[in-house]
C-alpha cells in the first residue's frame, strides 16, 4: 500500500496536477542518566526512534482528499531486526472534504489530526513517534472575524459483549451488554477582535462507556474553556482556563482545572519568556469526587520542560525561557523549571497518567525539583530543524522522598524534515 501510494503521488504530483506529495520526517537519537533518580542502580539508557511519513493531497472544485501513511518503529524492537517481517506502517490520515468555493464553510470526515488554540488541551503531538489523528467529523464554518468548529470523534467501536462463566457455573446465565463506543466532541470560537486580543471559548467533552473490561464504567467529563491571546508589539502572549465536572464513574463525581499563562518578549535576535501552569489533582482517593485532570491529549513533551518528567495532572510549573538567534540558522535557547504538586496530598504523576513513587502520608511540602534545559537548534533550509538538547533535572523537596534524590538528564538530537 505505501508503495502504490508512492507510485500514484509520483505519477500524478506534476506543477498543474491537483495531487501534491509531501513527507515529515520525525527521528531522534535519545540518551537518559539515571531515569529512577537513584545513582546507585545502574539503569542508564539509550534508544532511537523514527517516524516516516508520505502525505498526498489532492485538491479539486470543492473537494479535497488526503491520504497519509508512515512507518514508525524504535530500532531493534522488531521481532526480527533484520527480516522486515513486522507491519509497521500505518495510516496516520485519511479523509475527505467539501467545502465551498472560498473555503469559509467546509466539512471534513475521516482520520484526521486535530488542534485548537495553544495545543494545551488537544493537539497533532509531533513529538510523539505515531503522532494524534481522531477518526470523527469536522464541521467548520467562517465569517468576518470569527470561526468555528465542530469535532466528533468515535474513540472506542459500538459493540455487544456477553459475560462468560470461569467456575461454579450451574446456576450461570449469559448476560449481554451493549455499548456505544466512546466519544470525545469538541466545540471551539475563534474571535479576532484586534491582532492583540483573540478570544476563544470552547467545549470539550469526553463519554467513555462500558467496555470488555469494566461493564459498569460510565464516564463522562465536560470541559468548558476559554483563552485570550495576542501579540501587542514585541509581547506575545495567551492566558487559558479550562474547568471539568461530570462523572467518574457511577458513584464518584469529576471535578478538576487547569490554567496556564505565557509570555514572550522579543527584541531582535533576544527572546524572553515566562511560563505559569498548574494542573489539578487529587488528594483523597476515598472521597467521592476526583480532582485528577482529564488532560486529553495534549503535547506533554516541551510544555513542562524537555525532560518529560513531570505530567499534566497535579502539577505546577514556573519556568522562565531564554533563547538567541545566533546567526540565521542557528539559535540557542535555555529555559529553567520549578516543579511541584498542585495538591500536597496527592501523587506525582507522569506523562503516561501514572504515578511516580508514593507521596509520604501527611506530607505538607509541594516542590518536586528544578530542571535546566539547553538546546541549540540548526535550521539549514526550510522545513528541516536539528535540535540537541540535553535537560537535567534535580529533584528537590518532597520530590526526593518520593522519587529519589539524585539527579537525571536526557539528551537527544531532534531531526525533523518537512515539506
Amino acid at each position: 500500500m505505501f508503495f502504490l501510494m508512492l507510485l500514484l503521488s509520483i505519477a500524478f504530483a506534476k506543477e498543474t496536477s491537483p495531487v501534491s506529495v509531501g513527507y515529515r520526517v520525525n527521528a531522534r537519537p535519545v540518551i537518559v542518566h539515571n531515569p529512577d533518580f537513584d545513582s546507585q542502580t545502574n539503569d542508564n539508557t539509550w534508544f532511537y526512534l523514527q517516524n516516516v511519513r508520505l502525505i498526498t493531497t489532492g485538491k479539486w472544485d470543492g473537494v479535497k482528499i488526503r491520504a497519509s501513511v508512515q512507518d514508525s518503529r524504535i530500532w531493534g524492537e522488531e521481532s526480527s531486526s533484520i527480516l522486515s517481517q513486522d507491519s509497521l506502517i500505518a495510516l496516520h490520515e485519511g479523509y475527505f472534504q467539501l467545502n465551498t468555493k472560498n473555503n469559509d464553510h467546509w466539512v471534513r470526515v475521516g482520520r484526521q489530526a486535530y488542534s485548537f488554540g495553544k495545543g494545551t488541551v488537544l493537539s497533532k503531538a509531533n513529538w510523539n513517534l505515531y503522532g494524534l489523528a481522531y477518526d470523527g467529523i469536522r464541521l467548520h464554518t467562517s465569517f468576518n472575524n470569527m470561526t468555528w468548529d465542530f469535532v466528533a470523534s468515535q474513540q472506542g467501536k459500538a459493540r455487544t459483549m456477553e459475560s462468560i462463566c470461569i467456575e461454579n457455573c450451574d446456576s450461570f446465565v449469559a448476560e449481554e451488554e451493549r455499548t456505544v463506543g466512546d466519544h470525545l466532541l469538541v466545540l471551539t470560537n475563534k474571535t479576532v477582535v484586534s491582532p492583540s486580543v483573540v478570544v476563544q471559548p470552547y467545549m470539550v467533552m469526553l463519554f467513555e462507556n462500558a467496555s470488555e473490561t469494566d461493564l459498569e464504567r460510565s464516564r463522562h467529563i465536560y470541559s468548558p474553556g476559554l483563552l485570550f491571546s495576542g501579540t501587542a508589539g514585541s509581547l506575545d502572549y495567551f492566558v487559558e482556563g479550562l474547568y471539568q465536572f461530570g462523572q467518574e464513574s457511577e458513584e464518584v463525581d469529576h471535578r478538576a482545572w487547569k490554567a496556564v499563562a505565557d509570555a514572550t518578549w522579543k527584541k531582535e535576535q533576544f527572546g524572553l519568556g515566562f511560563r505559569y501552569e498548574e494542573n489539578s489533582g487529587d488528594g483523597d482517593a476515598t472521597d467521592q469526587v476526583n480532582n485528577n485532570l482529564e488532560p486529553f491529549f495534549p503535547p506533554n513533551h516541551g510544555h513542562r520542560g524537555w525532560a518529560d518528567k513531570v505530567g499534566s495532572i497535579n502539577s505546577r510549573d514556573l519556568a522562565i525561557r531564554v533563547s538567541y538567534q545566533l546567526t540565521e540558522q542557528f539559535k540557542l535557547k535555555v529555559q529553567g523549571h520549578h516543579f511541584a504538586l498542585s495538591n500536597v496530598s496527592g501523587s506525582w504523576m507522569q506523562n503516561n497518567g501514572s504515578a511516580h513513587g508514593v507521596t509520604p502520608l501527611n506530607n505538607t511540602v509541594s516542590t518536586l525539583g528544578e530542571e535546566v534545559d539547553l538546546e541549540i537548534e540548526w535550521s539549514p533550509r526550510k522545513g528541516e530543524s536539528f535540535r540537541l538538547t540535553h535537560a537535567h533535572f534535580i529533584p528537590t523537596g518532597v520530590g526526593k522522598e518520593i522519587g529519589g534524590s539524585d539527579r537525571s538528564s536526557t539528551t537527544y538530537l531532534w531531526i525533523m524534515l518537512r515539506k
